[in-house]
C-alpha cells in the first residue's frame, strides 16, 4: 500500500534497524520504544489489522513472536515481556497495518499497564461467557452458511449510495468486497469477503473491469505472476476478469506499474 507507513518501511525507502526478515515478514526496533529493545514485527502483506489478516499468516508469525521474545529479552537483560496487538483505534492502534509489539519489561521500569480496572456486576461475567462461546459458532458454519452470510453481507452492499466518493482509475490495485461464489470462481476472504482486484477498464464513475489478484502464483496462460510494490509475490488470474461496481472497490492498495498493466492487457486479449 502507497500510504502505509510500515509498507514504505518493508520496501526500504524508510530506514531502519531490521532485527528479522524472511519470505513473509519483517521485525524492526520501535522509533518510540516503551523501553529499548521495543520490537514491531509485522507480515509483509499489507492487512489493516488482526481480523483480515490471513490465518496462514498468523500461523506463520506466532513461532517468530516465540523467538524475537527469546532474542529480545537476551539484548536487553530483560525482567520480562509483553506481547501486544493493537487493532482499531479505540485499542490505539495508530498504524493500519497489522503489527504486533514485543516490549521488554524490567522491575520498576514504571511503565503501567492494565491502569483502567473495570468490574463486572452481578451475573455480567457469566452472560458476556456465555455470549462469547456462543460467537465461536461463526468458526463452525457449514459452507452453505457462508452463502447465507454473503447474501445478507451482499443486501448492505446493494443498498449503499450511488453518490462516487471515491474514483478508482485503471491499473490501481483495490481492496475489494469480491464475494462468496460458486465453483472454481475466485472468492473474497475474511468476515468481509476482501480480496484485491486490478483495474483494467473504467466505463465510468460507477463500472470497471476488474482482474482478481492472488498470492498464489501458477504457470498457467491465464496467471500474470508478478512481485508487487511491497515486495510480496502476486499473480492477476486473468480467466476472472469480471465487471465490478464501485460499491465493492473499498481500499486503494497501489498502482500497477504501466508496462505491466499493458502486459496484462495483451495477455488478456490473447486469450480471446
Amino acid at each position: 500500500m502507497t500510504d502505509c507507513l510500515f509498507c514504505k518501511i518493508i520496501a526500504g525507502n524508510i530506514p531502519t534497524e531490521k532485527v528479522y526478515e524472511d519470505a513473509e515478514c519483517f521485525a524492526f526496533l520501535d522509533i518510540n520504544p516503551v523501553n529499548i529493545g521495543h520490537t514491531l514485527l509485522v507480515p509483509k502483506a499489507h492487512h489493516a489489522n488482526l481480523y483480515e489478516t490471513p490465518d496462514e499468516i498468523l500461523a506463520h508469525l506466532a513461532p517468530i513472536i516465540k523467538k524475537l521474545a527469546i532474542v529480545v529479552k537476551k539484548a536487553v537483560l530483560a525482567d520480562g515481556i509483553n506481547i501486544e496487538m493493537n487493532n482499531d483505534s479505540a485499542a490505539s492502534q495508530l498504524i493500519f497495518h497489522t503489527h504486533i509489539h514485543i516490549i521488554p519489561r524490567f522491575l520498576n521500569d514504571e511503565a503501567h499497564y492494565w491502569k483502567h480496572k473495570g468490574k463486572y456486576h452481578d451475573g455480567e461475567m457469566a452472560s458476556i461467557g456465555k455470549k462469547m462461546q456462543e460467537n465461536f459458532k461463526i468458526f463452525e458454519n457449514p459452507p452453505l452458511d457462508r452463502f447465507d452470510t454473503w447474501n445478507m453481507a451482499k443486501k448492505k452492499l446493494h443498498e449503499e449510495t450511488d453518490v462516487p466518493d471515491r474514483f478508482p482509475k485503471e491499473g490501481e490495485v483495490w481492496m475489494s468486497v469480491l464475494g462468496k461464489n460458486i465453483g472454481y470462481e475466485q472468492n473474497g476472504g475474511g468476515d468481509n469477503f476482501s480480496r484485491p482486484l486490478l483495474i483494467i477498464k473504467k466505463f465510468n464513475n460507477h463500472m470497471f473491469w476488474a482482474i482478481p489478484l492472488s498470492t498464489t502464483q501458477k504457470s498457467l496462460d491465464f496467471y500474470y505472476n508478478f512481485i508487487d510494490p511491497n515486495q510480496n509475490s502476486v499473480s492477476a488470474i486473468i480467466a476472472q476478469l469480471k465487471l465490478v461496481s464501485l460499491k465493492r472497490l473499498k481500499r486503494k492498495l497501489y498502482d500497477m506499474p504501466q508496462e505491466k498493466l499493458e502486459d496484462i492487457k495483451r495477455k488478456t486479449t490473447e486469450l480471446f
